[in-house]
């Protein structure tokens, strides 16, 4: 299916699509011509159309607000965003916990969700029980509101489609069930052909980036890393883009990315974090000093019959008094000075103990007042 839409008022945040997958050489009609030449025609009107952009658009151009739906920009109307990680870390539960997150309008450790919207989850992995699991441990964490998720969220099991198929299948979804949010888990569930070539995530991503890009979608796509390499450690950060990508083309089109890395791979590792390597600045988080955040830590729920996400006390920066995690805190108490240390703490995604030996070292009551 190719995918049409009207260009209107398109600006940089929100650029039109730039192509559809071209036709094996040689290709033919029903009738026996080349169909090459037509496609030739086809992008010829197609780039035809793209808007041009002077110096003073791109200089003056300013980014709406309302279109981010997680931090700064982090994940964002009409872009993707890439969530990275070995198979079995726990990526499928921080994504459905960011959902839910999202489908209540809460923020996450930190990171703004300004409000509540409509998710899609297309799941490709998973089952009934599993979701079960997950999705009862993350609320009895959390408590969302149960009513406002159940409206906003939705999930969708989608199996068996090639990478042909599927855009397809997300564009009736989506038309179906009218989401601001989409996640998808994972490319790997949903593509054919060599996983780490740039040809087939382009041809598989074109029909989809049309969709979020034309009806203002914010994407948020997860991804395997391949199997690790010897020579990987002490890799430059902003590099984790790449390492499940295999290729420049997936990393160059995720407008931000994060990866989710176990720094002592054990069975009884709980400690993990998040690295944010590209566009890292777009979560709005920032360290003590005021430089850009890009490594979160977050650690596994200690019972692993009841799974989620928690931010970790130690955020292992470096920093004076636990870096990153004071700074939310303070952050927090100077945006809601009459909120106690439950309500901060469930604004953060982590304990109210944390939050509570904040409290007694900035000698605030229970109501945040000195």
């Amino acid at each position: 299916m190719v995918f049409g839409f009207k260009l209107e008022n398109s600006g940089i945040d929100t650029p039109p699509s730039i192509g559809v997958p071209c036709p094996p050489d040689n290709s033919t009609n029903d009738e026996g011509l080349n169909m090459n030449d037509a496609n030739d025609d086809t992008n010829q009107t197609r780039i035809d159309s793209l808007p041009l952009l002077t110096f003073e658009d791109i200089i003056t151009f300013k980014p709406d607000p309302k279109c981010y739906v997680v931090g700064e920009g982090f994940m964002r109307q009409g872009a993707g965003t890439l969530l990275q990680s070995f198979t079995g870390q726990g990526k499928s539960v921080l994504a459905q916990q960011l959902a839910l997150h999202i489908s209540a309008g809460m923020d996450i450790w930190g990171m703004k969700v300004p409000c509540a919207r409509k998710v899609l989850y297309l799941a490709g992995e998973g089952d009934e029980i599993t979701w079960l699991r997950d999705f009862k441990s993350i609320h009895a964490k959390f408590k969302f509101n149960r009513k406002l998720v159940d409206r906003n969220f939705k999930l969708c099991h989608v199996f068996g489609f090639t990478d042909g198929d599927f855009s397809e299948a997300f564009e009736r979804k989506v038309d179906q069930c009218k989401p601001e949010v989409v996640i998808v888990d994972n490319y790997q569930s949903f593509v054919t052909g060599e996983l780490n070539s740039s040809t087939t995530f382009r041809e598989w991503i074109w029909g989809v980036d049309r969709v979020i890009k034309a009806k203002k979608i914010a994407l948020l796509l997860l991804d395997h890393f391949p199997k690790p390499k010897d020579d990987e450690k002490g890799e430059n950060p902003t590099f984790g883009v790449y390492k499940g990508a295999g290729h420049s083309t997936k990393a160059n089109w995720a407008r931000a990315s994060a990866e989710l890395i176990c720094p002592n791979p054990t069975a009884s590792e709980r400690r993990f974090y998040l690295n944010f390597s590209k566009c890292a600045e777009r979560t709005g988080l920032t360290r003590d000093d005021g430089g850009i955040l890009r490594r979160l830590y977050v650690e596994w729920s200690k019972n692993p019959n009841e799974p989620y996400w928690d931010l970790c006390e130690d955020q292992g920066t470096g920093l004076s008094d636990r870096g990153a995690v004071s700074t939310m805190i303070d952050r927090e108490h100077e945006a809601h000075k009459d909120w106690n240390a439950y309500k901060i703490a469930k604004m953060l995604g982590c304990s109210t103990s944390t939050v509570s030996r904040r409290f007694d070292k900035m000698g605030w009551t229970k109501k945040g007042k000195k």
